[in-house]
């Protein structure tokens, strides 16, 4: 009978050795991040866990500073969005707001298993790797979810929002914004055709892509679905150098930037073909009555325009060129807009030929 006893409890041992042995598959996540002066409050879900409510006994929350666990019993429900405080730990956990990273752990024989592992870092702030900028007063930090119907798997990301929602509606993040503006040259000519991104515009399905300027030289995101957080671009042009930027996104906001390009040769493969077309304007500066003089390597070209754009890159006036002859050309212009006076002030004065921008020059309208 002894034996039996010893067999049964050996049986135990194995039996819970081998549950213990990995830390828990399907693990919490924080959802939600919030700063009200010197507290925090932290949204834990638990989307579902197989062997009913986990308690934490096992569980700590990690930052760049502290380790601290739960206190014994604490109960973590399943599909219910919990708020954590420095309450709900055995000692107060140090979580600074202006950068920091946050993530829930197990241990397990004294070594900490990452159960965030499998979502984007929880990192906002002044550190390495950040998703998201400080939060300012009222913002939270959300991790929201987008669902791609196609491969039926989801995908996390980190915003910042300006509608707290603890304790409710988990993986959502309601704030959307808006960016737009004009790409140039080093001559500040509007460049069209240049490719943004990559840029998320939709969330279910999660759908990034790249936008282009218009034959303007402006680029639009159209819709209020730029999420808050740290954004990593690159702006690419054929014959143009790249240019690779990073910048953090508000909620509830409409960003207008522009963008220059330091080198840039539109549509002319080689460089020294550029000296040989030239377009100057007399007077300069001037109030009226302007001549456009033209020189270019070749006379037989079926569109030649020169157009006028002002400092925000807004095209003003378009003027065709038809009597180039003998590799040169002279065109008048009264210095007035398409609709209207032109307002004094410096212009740039673009001349394209055949679909390509050649030559440039500056113009002060007084």
């Amino acid at each position: 009978m002894k034996k039996i006893i010893l067999l049964f409890m050996f049986l135990c041992l194995v039996i819970s050795s081998n549950v213990k042995a990995n830390p828990i598959v399907v693990p919490p996540v924080i959802s939600e991040l919030y700063f009200s002066n010197n507290d925090w409050t932290l949204e834990l879900y638990f989307e579902y866990f197989q062997f009913g409510n986990p308690v934490s006994d096992s569980l700590f929350i990690i930052t760049s500073t502290d380790t601290v666990a739960f206190k014994p019993g604490f109960n973590i429900p399943v599909g219910t969005p919990i708020l954590i405080t420095k309450d709900s730990l055995l000692y107060p956990l140090s979580i600074n707001k202006n950068g920091d990273f946050v993530q829930i752990a197990e241990r397990y024989n004294g070594i900490f298993y990452n159960l965030d592992q499998y979502y984007s870092p929880f990192a906002f702030g002044n550190i390495a790797n950040a998703q998201v900028s400080v939060p300012l007063p009222g913002q939270s930090i959300k991790r929201f979810k987008c669902h791609d119907f196609g491969t039926g798997s989801d995908i996390y990301y980190i915003a910042k929002d300006n509608h707290p929602s603890l304790g409710t509606d988990p993986f959502n993040a309601t704030a959307g914004s808006s960016l737009s503006g004009h790409v140039y040259d080093s001559n500040h000519n509007p460049l069209p055709g240049v490719v943004l991104g990559p840029i998320l515009l939709y969330c279910s399905p999660p759908y990034t892509t790249g936008i282009s300027t218009d034959a303007n030289g402006y680029f639009s995101s159209s819709y209020n679905y730029l999420y808050s957080f740290i954004r990593h671009i690159t702006i690419q042009k054929q014959f143009c150098n790249t240019i690779d930027t990073t910048f953090s996104i508000e909620p509830d906001s409409a960003y207008i930037m522009d963008f220059t390009f330091d080198s840039c040769y539109v549509g002319i493969n080689d460089v020294s073909q550029i000296n040989n077309y030239s377009l100057k304007v007399f007077p300069n500066p001037g109030s009226e009555n302007f001549t456009f003089q033209i020189t270019a390597p070749e006379s037989n070209y079926t569109n030649c325009l020169i157009k006028i754009y002002d400092l925000t890159g807004e095209l003003v006036n378009i003027i065709p060129v038809n009597n180039v002859h003998d590799s040169f050309a002279s065109v008048t212009w009264n210095g007035k807009g398409k609709y209207a006076d032109l307002p004094a002030g410096l212009y740039t004065c673009s001349l394209q030929i055949n679909d390509n921008i050649v030559a440039s020059q500056k113009l002060v309208i007084e």
